[in-house]
């Protein structure tokens, strides 16, 4: 048995409604997989196209998840992700199975389109290369307890709200914002006339 993280994208419903467009979504989803560096293991259903791999960690988990998203956006409607970490094993020919395989499976149903689901210990670990919203706690499998899950998003760029003018306290872009620096200090203002306020007020102290 192997304790590694599974990534289990699908695509679902409409997209995946006839053996050929489930073929497509299949070849869609290895190739990209491919060109990300990974191999994966791919099959479909009555009602999905699906490709699963595992990763080491979950840091790396979210970034490839996260960068598949990302270039399969405008190439497959309906892509849903779904991300575990535990144990499974590889089957004779090829297939991974176990509970982190399940339940990677079940993250599919709950997420919408777009979405990359996951449960709590994957989110911990992948809050440094993504957002993590909370979702809830959700039972999505009626033999098991219910658990926290989480969506993984794209980082915000840094923008606007990362920095403050220190007189008005308007929110502002320090790419872009005046800036004061005084020692190993820099002070973004709003204005100029924010940025004269602070010299004045700091002449007077």
């Amino acid at each position: 048995m192997t304790d590694r993280v599974v990534i289990h994208a699908g695509v679902v419903a409409g997209a995946a409604r006839t053996p050929e467009l489930r073929r497509e979504a299949i070849g869609t989803l290895t190739q990209v997989l491919r060109e990300l560096g990974h191999a994966g293991s791919a099959w479909e259903t009555a009602t999905t196209a699906s490709c699963v791999v595992t990763c080491p960690d979950p840091a790396s988990a979210g970034a490839l998840a996260l960068a598949l998203v990302g270039a399969l956006n405008l190439r497959l409607a309906r892509l849903r992700v779904g991300i575990d970490s535990g144990y499974f094993v590889t089957s004779s020919d090829g297939t991974l199975r176990g509970a982190a395989v399940d339940v990677a499976r079940d993250l599919i149903a709950i997420a919408s389109d777009g979405w990359i689901v996951c449960t709590e210990r994957v989110a911990i670990g992948a809050a440094g290369v993504a957002d993590v919203r909370p979702l809830g706690v959700r039972r999505f499998d009626p033999a098991r307890r219910p658990a926290p899950l989480y969506r993984l998003a794209p980082r915000a760029p840094r923008s606007a709200l990362d920095e403050r003018d220190p007189v008005c306290a308007r929110a502002l872009d320090p790419r872009t914002a005046p800036r004061l620096t005084i020692g190993e200090t820099s002070h973004h203002f709003c204005s100029a006339a924010c940025m004269s306020a602070f010299l004045a007020r700091g002449a007077r102290a």
